[in-house]
């Protein structure tokens, strides 16, 4: 019983980390190469805790951004065209003849 106390007063256990720096490790071309919060050799951006938890490996890095080529466009726009849905002039939900309109995509 003695041996168990000196270890306990000689042992002073282990602090627990509270602050995490999230990291992305990529290539030069942008591909992801892992997600760690270790400090290894390479090219890092931090990225925050929900990208992070994702561990996405389809994203590509560009401009110290992390870029996902497979995200479906979020903002259009319907704009006169040359091509595109014909809709009458003085009312465009309805179909017929006048101006023609296409969506532009912004991302």
């Amino acid at each position: 019983m003695s041996n168990f106390w000196k270890i306990n007063k000689n042992h002073h256990g282990v602090k627990a980390r509270t602050e995490w720096e999230y990291r992305l490790y990529y290539n030069d071309d942008g591909s992801v190469i892992t997600y760690t919060t270790d400090d290894i050799s390479g090219n890092y951006i931090v990225v925050e805790r929900e990208i992070y938890a994702q561990f996405r490996q389809d994203v590509v890095v560009r401009n110290g951004q992390v870029f996902n080529p497979n995200r479906t466009t979020q903002y259009r726009k319907l704009v006169p065209s040359s091509e595109g849905t014909e809709t009458q002039v003085d009312d465009i939900t309805l179909i017929g003849p006048g101006q023609k309109w296409k969506l532009k995509y912004y991302d």
